[in-house]
């Protein structure tokens, strides 16, 4: 498959209606080998056209070449970074993850594991979902409503984010999910010399002595009910000056009726609380009964999924339990 007209495909991915960066995104279900085997390595050379007359490369800049699959593909060119860049390999990611997690103890034949990866495979998030049973688990509503725990690293190798890796829960009920929020420990890092993958060891193994932690948390945040005067002033002001008005509004109508909604008049005046919705579908795993913060948190990760660049996932996903933090004080 020529990879500079279509995305990285295998047996048993997809391909998603979300986009990373302007990127086109595929998402692939595997094992490490089957993921390691789509998954192409990347080189680096100086910056320039040598080949034409008068031109010469800059010593500064250099090009990320990704290097092909199978012989039929050619090199492509993916980004131009600084002297200072350091090309940190998917491959490299995925062994460090891999160990990571079996140096915790874990067998990774008994994970889940899966990559988002853009056409060219200059960016990739790699998920981990640990395996079930109580340890990882955690119910958080009726029989069979569960969270498990799940590692995700996030790399690039053109310098269009910094390399990042965090513990957190997978929601299969609604397919949310939240970052750890007693431990918050997470890597997040420039691509230089002093960035080091084995980090990620340690991620997994603080993360691991804060699980029970972990759910008592949340069972306190499903028995700690919020007020509605408090919830409309937290959506008016905090909500609203770190996401902005539209998702703001979508949380508050959620929060009333547990259904998703849109702006009827997008020019409206007013604050988020205030604007008129026309209500979409139901939210799952949200009641419209009692608001507690668990309710809450739920809210905002499913408007955090449902963004459709990955970045902008990841940048929300980053900024709930500082939200959450926020509404309780």
């Amino acid at each position: 498959m020529n990879l500079q007209t279509s995305p990285v495909l295998c047996e048993g991915s997809e391909r998603e209606n979300i986009c990373w960066s302007g990127s086109s995104v595929s998402k692939i279900r595997d094992s490490l080998e089957g993921i390691q085997g789509v998954i192409p390595f990347f080189s680096s050379q100086p910056f320039g056209t040598p080949h034409k007359k008068g031109y010469a490369t800059n010593p500064n800049l250099y090009e990320i070449i990704r290097e092909p699959l199978v012989d039929v593909e050619k090199p492509v060119p993916v980004g131009v970074v600084s002297g200072r860049y350091e090309l940190i390999q998917h491959h490299t990611v995925l062994k460090s993850a891999a160990d990571a997690v079996e140096q915790a103890g874990i067998q990774l034949k008994d994970t889940e594991l899966e990559v988002w990866i853009t056409q060219f495979a200059e960016r990739m998030a790699l998920n981990i979902l640990f395996p079930e049973g109580e340890e990882y688990s955690m119910n958080v509503g009726d029989s069979g409503d569960s969270m498990r725990l799940r590692l995700q690293c996030f790399n690039s190798v053109d310098g269009s984010l910094k390399f990042m890796a965090f513990l957190g829960w997978f929601r299969f009920i609604c397919s949310n999910g939240l970052i750890m929020t007693i431990s918050k420990v997470n890597v997040k890092k420039r691509h230089d010399s002093f960035l080091k993958i084995d980090d990620l060891k340690d991620v997994i193994a603080v993360g691991l002595t804060s699980i029970k932690k972990e759910k008592r948390q949340y069972e306190l945040w499903r028995n700690t009910n919020v007020e509605m005067d408090i919830i409309r002033k937290w959506v008016d002001g905090p909500l609203k000056e770190k996401w902005g008005v539209r998702l703001a509004a979508r949380a508050f109508h959620i929060v009333n009726t547990a259904r998703d909604a849109e702006f009827a008049n997008p020019f409206e005046k007013g604050k988020p609380s205030e604007k008129t919705l026309i209500s979409g579908s139901r939210v799952a795993g949200i009641s419209d009964e009692t608001v507690n913060v668990f309710t809450i948190s739920q809210i905002l990760s499913w408007l955090a999924k449902e963004r459709r660049d990955i970045q902008e996932q990841v940048a929300c996903m980053r900024d709930i339990p500082i939200l959450l933090e926020i509404l309780q004080k």
